[in-house]
């Protein structure tokens, strides 16, 4: 009787054993749980600063650190305590900053620039949109699209520009 068990123990390890290492399961992809942020930040500040004192600053309400980006909302970015860009998304990834929703370059009081997108490539410092763009310099009103500022070389082209000159009478 013992000998009857231990057959019938062996010929049902070896019909599992044939079933574990013979037949496939069935795949399921791998899923991330809830999501890939690995950091989230309220009130977020960078601050970029030189021999000069500060040179760039970044403010954000809130600020999430994914795997290859980094997501701000609701962002004001100083330069040189001169040029104020303020928008309501920005992407860094990869050396590019896409800049989204409601953009507004100011300097100083002397202009000011709207747009909905705005691209830079940090790599070839060349800023670009291909939505229209609003432009009040000293009162006088500029209207275009395909904007592109390449940094390095000091050109700006646009397409579809529609200009109205404020002169001042003498």
């Amino acid at each position: 009787m013992v000998l009857r068990v231990e057959y019938i123990l062996l010929i049902s390890l070896g019909i599992l054993s044939f079933f574990i290492f013979i037949e496939k399961p069935n795949s399921i992809d791998a899923k991330e749980a809830n999501s890939s942020k690995e950091a989230l930040f309220r009130d977020f500040s960078l601050i970029e600063i030189n021999e000069n004192g500060i040179e760039n600053e970044l403010k954000a309400t809130e600020a999430v650190k994914y795997k290859e980006s980094l997501e701000a909302e609701n962002i004001d970015i100083t330069h040189q305590k001169i040029y104020h860009i303020i928008a309501k998304k920005a992407v860094y990834k990869k050396n590019i900053v896409s800049i989204e929703n409601n953009i507004t370059l100011k300097k100083d009081n002397e202009m000011e620039f709207k747009t909905d997108s705005l691209i830079y490539n940090m790599k070839e410092k060349v800023a670009y949109t291909k939505d229209g763009f609003e432009m009040d310099l000293n009162g006088s009103k500029i209207y275009g699209s395909n904007l592109r500022y390449d940094l390095k070389q000091k050109d700006i082209s646009a397409d579809g520009i529609n200009a109205t000159m404020l002169v001042d009478s003498i």
